[in-house]
């Protein structure tokens, strides 16, 4: 079984597409696991024919982008159609955001917008919001965004896990100017 399709085929239907196939999302982003793989099965390569829900939870249950109970499954984060209401939290003083070099300046001037999605990501490591831009490696680079200063100006921050952050935008006066180049 290909999993890398498997899990692009579950990003785009748990993010993005899930209004438009038979299955049911509630308002917290969780569909029935078992809905969820019958659309798999339908609408993919003829190996996942014999594709269940243990089958998701054995390559799934460690991956950070998604929740997994014995029943139901979403997306952690990166919705289009949803926006889930998270408990804020406490971030760390900076968190970063990774982009390419040629939107930065855009990014500066303007902050950071989620883009079609419910949220901005953000990372507590460099090197993870780098994994997050998108473009060939030698093109991308991190901003720091001040989340003291954003705490100040009444920002909610989401922490999703394993040290990924969401908020709702970020101003351009929350950006520091030191970028990060990895």
């Amino acid at each position: 079984m290909d999993v890398q399709l498997l899990e692009q085929d579950m990003c785009r239907i748990l993010r993005h597409t899930a209004p438009t196939y038979p299955i049911r999302v509630d308002s917290a982003g969780f569909c029935k696991l078992e809905h969820l793989v019958v659309l798999l099965k339908n609408s993919s390569p003829t190996e996942r024919l014999t594709l269940t829900a243990a089958d998701i939870i054995h390559h799934f249950r460690h991956n950070r982008r998604y929740e997994i109970n014995s029943r139901f499954i979403r997306a952690r984060y990166g919705h289009s159609f949803i926006k889930i209401n998270y408990e804020p939290s406490h971030p760390p003083a900076c968190l970063y955001h990774g982009t390419s070099l040629s939107t930065r300046p855009h990014l500066v001037e303007n902050g950071i917008l989620p883009m079609g999605r419910a949220y901005v990501y953000l990372a507590e490591q460099a090197e993870v919001a780098r994994s997050f831009a998108k473009g060939p490696q030698e093109e991308k680079v991190v901003l720091t965004i001040n989340t003291e200063r954003a705490l100040f100006e009444k920002a909610s921050f989401f922490n999703i896990k394993d040290g990924i952050w969401l908020c709702a935008i970020i101003k351009p006066d929350w950006l520091s100017c030191s970028d990060h180049f990895l």
